[in-house]
């Protein structure tokens, strides 16, 4: 009963629950139609929008509004569908038990009314009356009256209230019982109280109570005596009190035999069992004292009779207090006036005898005169501890030093105590260590050079990877498919920005990085296919706005790089090449200058973020006056180690009797052939290091193009220097030409000077105008190892007071500079200071050692700290030492302060060496020795080496096996379409089902052919639709009802046929063993579906266009659009169909992929612009 009560219970009250909730909204002639069907159709057909172009749509909406109270069809149509299916099938299941259920209830049962909650009170009160009664059975009137739930007789509930009465009271006295005697095992039955029968225990209480008789008839003597408010003890403590009663009668008896003897000893304190004992110990206590003060001495009888006669006969001792009081204060006052307890041979003052007191005070009393000592002494402790050095004056103390060394003791003692505290502050300094700290630079500066060696390929890898892979989609107009075809053309070629047009999103694959000058970026890049994320104007101060523009519109972000302090926009190129210019005559008018993107940027506030190194120059000297007069010092540039050579620096070769031919050629033919004999001279004797020459004008570049041609014709030797090469071949230009170049020796001529009449106009061409000082910038800073100024003029030729250009004045600043050297710009004071503390010990210690060294070498802010000068070379340094001070901390990166400083420094042929001040100052002695060290092995194999004559290159030389393995660029294999998808795995039922069934009949029954139809197949069915579901799901429902029937040996289907396997289906829709999504049938855990293609030879495998599931179709469409970067719609279409083997796609398939495709444009999911279809 308990068991099946709960299913019963549940099956009815959700039956009239079901049942209730559809009757409020519909009439009873709504359970009466076809609900399977009305639920298919709406689970399937009217779950798409195209449900508005079904006709049956209308029909079956109409039908369920007339079988509704209200005349509409409720939201909740498919829900409420669903759950008159399941009443159904509940009515069916109890209809078919109501013959057990009825069995099982008996009179309780009452069909859908019967009241559950009162049948299954009944059943609880049962149970626990089976409980209670246990195996003994239950009466038949009392189950009666139990499963009627009827009241029992008055009498049998008056008799059960007495009987419950007197088993409280009966509980209540056995409680009591237990405090008094032992229930938990009773004698006569073995048994606890509560489980002995009534006569066994009527028994045991008859014996008790004799026994309690007697018991209480002697305790009667006993209890008389108690003290009146004494309260009554049990058993026990009666018996204990009596037993020291007895003890005490014993012990009295004792005491008064011995009576005489101790009124002999105690005298009157002795009365007997009144003696006070306390008073009689207090006095033996107190004789004992007596004795220990007398000690082995004899007590004198008279004291002993006085203090035997008792207080009142003892003598007064009030003068012998008084003179002890008096003694105690003058030793208190005396001790007062020292810091600490006075002693004597290790004993208090109070405790020595007076005799040696008295020696004691007669010693001090002698010493008087050197309390003055002591008070100084005193005066000096107290002047220590006001300065907080107590513990260094206790140390002192404890172990005096020599005087003399008292001062140095004390600043070491200050010194080191200052260290400590920082390096408590700082437990990082504290814990630093030289050997570690440079093995950790050491692995730093390994783990750098890597990842910098490793950078080509990590591009190359990234390159590879934006490339398209693994499949060619080759639609006429894919973007591969056109990129492919004009490759392949020798003629009619597709125009340059049409081609670029048709493939945006390919070219950026392919090439990420596009180089191209503004104005081409505006010629050939569509602004609306062709976006950037990033934008680099190189060289930006040459480039106007108006050309940069069209640039910046494509760039999502911008960097914008470029130096304002060289050359600006002009017009003036343009116009040397068209006019004959006379710069006599020219003004400012005639020559615009402009402003560039980079002055812009700046102007608008963009942030700016400065380049400060400078190492193309291998000399200060070549960068030292552009860092002082256009950047204001901020340049970081480095010092070589050679500070004085003739191939090096700036020179200035002055030609006095060169001409300048104003009116005429405009040019100084003196000083072009010094310029071409220069040439030739540096070809002789530098073949290796690069040239270039720089004129102040146009037509002195050609004077000097002439001179250089007469000298070629005449010594054809050395031809090969004019080889054509942009990098480093060998160059005559102008300033306007020249920027971004760069060679290690360049030769400037100036051209202008005096006239042949003598007289100088102070007119320096393009310096003199706008901008004028910008141009001078960009000549003085390409060369890398010397610059030779070749002028007809000097500084002092120029008239300040008629000069106002900006050029013109930088032109007489860097004449003066090239013909006197860096010290007219006053970078360094003529005194030169150490830094800190720690330099000008580690001078002094190089003077020891011998050595002369220049402190803080270089132009810049951040010069080499100590360059020690070479003995035998004094134009060059032995060793460059660097500290760990400004120069070190003025870096803004591990990188550059570890690792680039000290290799371009390397390069320009330093040997550095460091010094760490944690280090220097706790280990000074052993850094000293390795400094020494280091100079010798400098000393020993320093060798003069020439300027290199390349470039400074910021790579280390690597080992060959630490070199990382090259990346080669990818190529491109294709597979084709055919690649996409994956074969479509069809599943083979297997069906067993009965040939032949037996059909019930009026006549008992007939036994017919087995059909597809019949409900006996039903679960069958239910069963191989499931497992079709799992292996081919999701699959059309149409299509596997042709699956199912094909299993089943049947040619052709019926409508008999599909609703059979639409019931199979609804059973598998009430277990949740399928999930329905239009007409396609999912299996629950699937949550996505790779798209499945036709297999050649397998038929089933290739599925009608209305039998494929969408969601396969939406991936093929985006693996298309993916692979084929921008492919057209009806590319799209046509090459989807293929995929699914619809190689020439009818109108069905072209609707279908058609409609999916406008879904997924509508759900952003692929985009269709200028008639490219791309991924989202």
């Amino acid at each position: 009963m308990k068991k099946e009560f709960p299913q019963i219970k549940k099956d009815y009250q959700e039956y009239k629950m079901l049942k209730l909730k559809l009757e409020k909204k519909y009439t009873r002639e709504f359970f009466k139609t076809d609900l399977n069907e009305l639920t298919s159709r709406y689970n399937s057909l009217y779950k798409s929008f195209l449900r508005w172009f079904r006709s049956i749509y209308y029909r079956d909406q109409k039908q369920v509004a007339l079988l509704t109270h209200d005349g509409k069809v409720p939201k909740s149509i498919l829900q409420d569908l669903l759950d008159a299916r399941k009443l159904k099938m509940l009515s069916d299941e109890i209809e078919a038990s109501i013959e057990s259920v009825k069995d099982l209830l008996g009179h309780f049962y009452e069909g859908f009314a019967t009241d559950f909650e009162r049948t299954e009170n009944a059943i609880e009160t049962a149970s626990e009356l089976f409980r209670l009664i246990g195996l003994a059975g239950i009466p038949g009137e009392l189950s009666k009256l139990v499963s009627y739930e009827s009241d029992p007789p008055l009498v049998i509930k008056q008799i059960g209230n007495e009987l419950e009465d007197s088993f409280e009271k009966w509980a209540q006295l056995a409680n009591d019982l237990s405090s008094l005697l032992p229930i938990s095992l009773l004698p006569t039955s073995n048994l606890p109280l509560f489980e002995t029968p009534v006569a066994m225990l009527q028994e045991w209480a008859a014996s008790v109570e004799k026994q309690l008789i007697v018991i209480c008839e002697i305790t009667k003597e006993a209890v008389k005596t108690r003290k009146e408010g004494e309260p009554l003890q049990n058993y026990e403590k009666l018996l204990e009190d009596l037993k020291n009663a007895e003890q005490v009668r014993k012990k009295e008896g004792a005491f008064l035999a011995e009576r005489e003897i101790l009124q002999s000893k105690f005298g009157f304190r002795f009365e007997g069992l009144g003696t006070c004992w306390e008073e009689i110990i207090s006095v033996l206590h107190w004789t004992k004292n007596l004795q220990t003060l007398f000690g082995s001495s004899r007590i004198p009888e008279a004291v002993g009779d006085i203090a035997s006669r008792g207080t009142a006969f003892v003598p007064s001792n009030k003068d012998l207090i008084s003179i002890n009081n008096s003694a105690m204060n003058a030793l208190a006052a005396l001790e007062s006036h020292f810091e600490t307890e006075l002693t004597y041979r290790g004993q208090k003052l109070q405790a020595i005898s007076l005799e040696s007191l008295q020696s004691r005070i007669r010693m001090l009393r002698e010493r008087v005169d050197e309390i003055e000592v002591w008070v100084d002494f005193k005066e000096t402790e107290y002047t220590y501890s006001l300065r907080a050095l107590s513990p260094f004056f206790n140390r002192l103390v404890d172990s005096p030093p020599p005087a003399g060394q008292l001062l140095d003791i004390f600043r070491k003692a200050v010194y080191q105590e200052w260290l400590n505290h920082l390096f408590e502050e700082d437990p990082h300094l504290g814990q630093f260590r030289r050997e570690k700290h440079e093995r950790m630079i050491a692995e730093f500066v390994k783990l750098d050079q890597a990842l910098i060696r490793l950078s080509p390929n990590r591009v190359i890898e990234a390159a590879n990877s934006r490339k398209p892979q693994d499949i060619l989609i080759q639609a006429n107009d894919s973007e591969a498919t056109t990129l492919l075809k004009e490759a392949l053309k020798k003629r009619k070629l597709m125009p340059i920005r049409k081609l670029l047009q048709r493939i945006p999103h390919l070219l950026l694959r392919l090439k990420p990085c596009l180089l191209m000058s503004p104005i081409s970026v505006s010629q050939f890049l569509s602004p609306e296919l062709m976006k950037f994320d990033l934008v680099l104007f190189d060289e930006a101060s040459q480039i106007v706005p108006e050309d940069a523009i069209g640039t910046i519109y494509r760039g999502k972000t911008i960097v914008v790089a470029g130096d304002n302090k060289q050359l600006p926009p002009t017009s003036f190129f343009q116009k040397s090449q068209l006019e004959d210019i006379d710069w006599d005559e020219v003004t400012d008018e005639d020559i615009e200058v402009f402003d560039s993107i980079l002055d812009e940027c700046v102007g608008v506030g963009l942030p700016v973020k400065t380049l400060r190194w400078h190492y193309r120059s291998k000399h200060e000297e070549l960068i030292a006056f552009s860092n002082s007069h256009f950047y204001e010092g901020t340049l970081i540039t480095f010092p070589s180690a050679i500070a004085k050579d003739e191939a090096l620096g700036v020179k200035l070769i002055h030609v006095p009797e060169g001409v300048y031919d104003r009116g005429g050629r405009r040019d100084n033919l003196k000083e072009a052939e010094v310029v071409a004999d220069l040439v030739f001279k540096h070809f002789q004797n530098h073949p290796k290091k690069t040239l270039g020459v720089v004129t102040f004008s146009i037509a002195q570049m050609e004077a000097v193009d002439e001179a250089i041609d007469r000298r070629r014709r005449q010594q054809q030797q050395y031809e090969s220097f004019f080889k054509e090469d942009r990098l480093e071949g060998f160059f005559v230009k102008n300033l306007e030409n020249v920027q971004g170049d760069e060679r290690d020796v360049i030769i400037l001529s100036l051209g202008y000077g005096y006239d042949p009449q003598g007289q100088m106009t102070m007119n320096f061409g393009p310096v003199n105008r706008a901008g004028g000082e910008r141009r001078l910038n960009v000549a003085v800073t390409r060369a890398r190892e010397m610059t030779i100024f070749v002028t007809s003029i000097k500084a002092t030729d120029i008239d300040m007071a008629s000069i106002k250009s900006a050029g013109s004045i930088t032109l007489h600043a860097y004449l003066k500079y090239a013909e006197k050297g860096p010290d007219v710009l006053k970078l360094v004071a003529e005194t030169v200071e150490c830094e800190s503390s720690i330099e000008e010990d580690v001078g002094m210690v190089l003077q020891r050692l011998g050595y002369t060294f220049i402190p803080h070498v270089g132009c810049s802010r951040c010069p080499i700290d100590i360059g020690v000068i070479d003995p035998n070379n004094s134009g060059g340094y032995l060793l460059g030492i660097e500290f760990d001070g400004a120069t070190y901390r003025n870096s803004n990166s591990t990188r550059d302060r570890d690792r680039l400083r000290a290799q371009v420094l390397r390069q320009l042929g330093w040997r550095i060496y460091r010094i760490w001040s944690p280090t220097w100052v706790s280990r000074r002695s052993s850094e000293i020795r390795r400094l020494s060290q280091a100079l010798e092995e400098a000393h020993k194999f320093h060798i003069g080496k020439d300027v290199p004559t390349h470039d400074l290159d910021l790579k280390e030389d690597i080992a060959e096996e630490e070199l990382p393995k090259d990346v080669d660029v990818q190529k491109l294999h294709f597979s084709g379409i055919e690649k996409i998808g994956v074969p479509y795995k069809v599943h083979a039922l297997k069906v067993e089902h009965i040939s032949s069934v037996r059909i019930p009949t009026s006549h008992g029954g007939a036994v017919q052919p087995n059909q597809f139809h019949f409900q006996e197949n039903r679960q069958l069915q239910s069963h191989l639709l499931e497992e079709l579901i799992q292996q081919e799901g999701p699959i059309h429902f149409d299509y596997a009802v042709k699956r199912l029937v094909s299993a089943w040996g049947i040619d052709r289907k019926n409508s008999k046929i599909v609703h059979a396997v639409r019931e199979a289906l609804n059973l598998l829709i009430l277990k949740e063993k399928v999930i329905v999504k239009g007409n396609f049938l999912w299996p629950p855990e699937l949550q996505e579906i790779q798209a499945r293609v036709p297999v050649p030879g397998v038929p089933e495998s290739k599925r009608q266009p209305e039998h494929i599931p969408p969601e396969e179709i939406e991936n093929v469409m985006k693996t298309i659009a993916q692979y084929a970067l921008g492919i057209g719609a009806e590319s799209l279409v046509a090459e989807t169909a293929k995929v699914f083997g619809f190689n020439h796609s009818g109108e069905k398939s072209r609707k279908i992929i058609s409609d999916i495709y406008r879904k997924l444009l509508w759900e952003k999911k692929l985009v269709c612009e200028n008639d490219l279809v791309t991924v989202a």
